[in-house]
């Protein structure tokens, strides 16, 4: 496991780097993320060249999740700044809230957040947004962004666990403001090479996995060629992603950037495409975006894997590429759904939960995950250390307070349940 210690640590400093190319960084921001990036790989390659050994893995966890701990925090202080608004502006912005609408009971300025302390009045939760909404945008204009959110749940103290009406039963909602984020930059030619570049790499390295190659001087054209069927394989599974993804974004007139895919290399499997999108707006059109794919790449896995291992089955012991395939796409498909930005997962999660209960259930996956890897599945090791580079949903929703319809969160239950399937260890009675 030598060269996937190197390559770990080479993406958390690329990836680290692209992250970041929209913010304003400092001299010691960069020269942090360059060690990132070139420093601990380096360092990686001394321990093999001189010890003879690989890393060891517990080595390598504490110093992966220390480095992404002291980078996140340290972004966070110096990037975060106050929201300060005048008494005047206080004055304005409380007139924005109608008290047979919300009743406003206050301000609270946060970190990249004013709390708009209150309870929503009104039974119509679309209605109440919209004006709200349009109240703040003539007092404030294109100055922030209004989202009514589920609020912190309330401490009970004595009183938990008594019986509640109806009325305290029902779910409390509040209204944020967040600074209006730039409009995202137009695709250009850069990152449309850049994910030119990573499909490239990613094919080849997918090639050699499939023709089982593990040293670089056994790689040729002929040695590639038996790779063909599982890259093939593997491509159907992201082209049928990639397809139906296309169709909800020409339904909801949603720009699709260019994919960023991470290269297959040693026992390091394809995690995925990273795809940044403007994201909508709505809990059902962010359902559909997350959960129509991720069906569409459940089921072209799963028909690989029954032709591979009942229909096509080879007469050799060893297993059909059709077979590696699906287990590979029902592996990244199951990863694809865990709740984080930049995947499938985060959508899905904020579109049934909330953000705010999105980003607690991403705090807890990152934990389980590794223990998970370090207890029963081995496998899981290296993507549960990339998953801890992932950041947590970021707010989307508007107006968190229309709920799905239940047979979408039924679907999503389905879907996540399927992932803990794929991902927890099977029993040995089974």
């Amino acid at each position: 496991m030598g060269f996937e210690e190197i390559f770990v640590f080479g993406v958390v400093g690329g990836v680290a780097i692209w992250r970041s190319r929209s913010k304003k960084l400092d001299r010691r921001q960069i020269t942090f993320l360059w060690i990132l990036a070139a420093a601990l790989p380096s360092l990686a390659i001394v321990w093999i060249i001189l010890r003879q050994a690989t890393l060891p893995f517990t080595l390598l966890a504490i110093a992966f999740l220390l480095c992404i701990w002291i980078y996140r925090n340290w972004l966070a202080s110096t990037n975060l700044e106050p929201i300060t608004l005048t008494l005047k502006e206080e004055k304005q912005l409380k007139d924005c809230f109608p008290a047979t609408i919300y009743h406003f009971k206050g301000l609270e300025y946060r970190p990249q957040e004013i709390y708009c302390r209150g309870d929503l009045r009104s039974q119509n939760p679309k209605t109440s947004y919209d004006t709200i909404n349009q109240n703040i945008q003539k007092i404030f204009g294109d100055r922030f962004l209004c989202y009514l959110q589920e609020s912190y749940l309330k401490n009970s103290g004595a009183n938990f666990g008594a019986v509640q009406t109806d009325q305290q039963r029902k779910t409390s909602y509040c209204f944020y403001l967040i600074p209006r984020p730039t409009a995202p930059c137009p695709i250009n030619f850069s990152d449309r090479l850049v994910s030119i570049i990573s499909l490239i790499f990613t094919a080849i390295t997918v090639l050699a996995v499939g023709a089982n190659i593990h040293k670089l001087e056994d790689i040729n054209l002929t040695s590639l060629q038996s790779g063909l069927p599982y890259l093939l394989s593997i491509a159907s599974i992201f082209i049928a992603k990639a397809i139906a993804q296309y169709v909800i974004a020409r339904q909801n007139k949603l720009q699709l950037d260019p994919p960023l895919f991470l290269p297959c290399i040693g026992g390091f499997g394809l995690l995925g495409n990273l795809t940044t999108k403007n994201y909508p707006n709505q809990r059902r059109v962010l359902f559909d975006l997350a959960v129509i794919p991720a069906i569409a790449s459940l089921v072209i896995s799963l028909i690989l894997l029954i032709l591979g291992t009942w229909i096509l089955a080879p007469t050799t012991p060893a297993l059909s590429p059709l077979t590696l395939a699906g287990r590979s796409g029902l592996a990244l498909s199951a990863l694809q759904l865990m709740p984080f930005d930049l995947l499938d997962g985060g959508n899905l999660a904020i579109a049934m939960f909330g953000h705010r209960q999105a980003v607690q259930i991403s705090r807890i996956t990152r934990v389980v995950l590794l223990a998970i890897a370090l207890l029963a599945q081995p496998w899981l090791k290296i993507y549960s250390l990339l998953l801890f580079l992932l950041p947590t949903p970021r707010p989307i929703v508007l107006n968190e307070s229309i709920e799905l319809d239940q047979n979408r969160d039924l679907l999503g239950m389905i879907l996540m349940a399927i992932a803990l399937l794929i991902i927890f260890p099977i029993p040995k009675f089974l």
